[in-house]
């Protein structure tokens, strides 16, 4: 019965009737996507503190009076915060594997194949709930949204590389990210979905002076087990003032260490249907100072999420630390 029940909020996407339902929770694993290995597993993932707005973790941190200028600037980092289907038969999974292959698959920027970006191509993905999930305490302000769009607006050539155009849209918001690419790495934003795997965007941030030291992801030489990308990320993050908002939001710097690993390759199901993926873990830390105060420095919690990429396709699923998970629908191309 369990089983039934799952599977049919999935057949009709009636998210919001799975989540709203314990029996979600008591369903055979088989039904719902692969559980993260080690890293997410030992991570804290159930820590609720790891899932309070950035703002809230700062002030329990400083655990002293605060100038309600310095708490306005700080909340301008609670977006970063840190910052499945039926079985298918064979064909079914033939299918889906070579969506992104044969003579007919389009050339993607910088040649990179495991986020194969095509000028009009458009994938979609849905809310899921991660297996290892746990209740939240208090009910987020902002409800999820069920679906959300990455959509390739525009690719740029340029000598050895591409300037690749993004938008990323849920609900009625949309956002535009730029990547960049060369033979050996790509280049991707802070406020990008493929950064950690969470919503794009962020609540209304201004991201500026941006300089990263190392690799944040491998170019064309693609995903390779066991092998891993360090790179350190230094920002000005600030939010500006809008609405009858009076008080100035002051800017902050941010610093941050993001480890990607590449695991194996696994079986991963969703609604686009069946695929070989790599599972890839990220692991970061980080702290932030304000402008006015550098040398006071605040501890970021350290966070971990998962992504699977598959070639030619790009992410198929992604359990990011705010234990929400998104899996891929559809991919189409204009």
């Amino acid at each position: 019965m369990c089983k039934a029940d799952y599977a049919l909020c999935y057949r009709l996407r009636s998210l919001a009737s799975c989540r709203s339902t314990k029996k979600m929770r008591e369903c055979n694993l088989s039904l719902r996507p692969q559980q993260p290995q080690n890293l997410l597993q030992a991570a804290p993932l159930h820590d609720a503190v790891t899932r309070m707005p950035m703002s809230t973790i700062v002030s329990k941190i400083l655990k002293r009076k605060t100038s309600s200028l310095a708490l306005l600037s700080l909340t301008a980092l609670s977006s970063l915060a840190v910052l499945t289907g039926p079985v298918l038969t064979g064909a079914g999974v033939e299918t889906a594997n070579a969506q992104g292959k044969g003579k007919n698959a389009k050339a993607s920027a910088c040649g990179i194949r495991y986020l194969p970006f095509v000028e009009g191509r458009t994938w979609k993905y849905q809310y899921v709930i991660p297996p290892n999930a746990t209740e939240i305490e208090k009910p987020l302000k902002t409800k999820i949204p069920e679906t959300f769009t990455i959509t390739v607006k525009s690719i740029e050539a340029s000598k050895g590389g591409a300037t690749i155009t993004l938008e990323e849209k849920y609900r009625d918001t949309a956002f535009k990210t730029v990547l960049t690419c060369t033979g050996d790495k790509l280049v991707v934003p802070l406020t990008s979905f493929f950064y950690l795997g969470e919503l794009p965007g962020g609540l209304s941030m201004d991201v500026s002076d941006v300089a990263i030291d190392g690799p944040m992801y491998p170019g064309k030489g693609g995903l390779k087990k066991g092998v891993s990308y360090f790179a350190k990320i230094k920002a000005k993050i600030a939010r500006p003032t809008t609405g009858k908002a009076s008080a100035a939001h002051l800017p902050t710097t941010l610093e941050m260490e993001r480890q990607l690993t590449v695991g194996k390759k696994e079986k991963v199901e969703v609604e686009h249907g069946l695929h070989n993926a790599y599972g890839v873990e990220f692991a970061i830390s980080g702290r932030v100072s304000l402008d006015l105060t550098p040398d006071k420095k605040v501890f970021l919690p350290d966070g971990v999420a998962k992504i699977w990429f598959a070639d030619g396709i790009g992410v198929v699923r992604a359990y990011n630390r705010m234990e929400q998970g998104w899996a891929l629908a559809e991919m189409s191309d204009q």
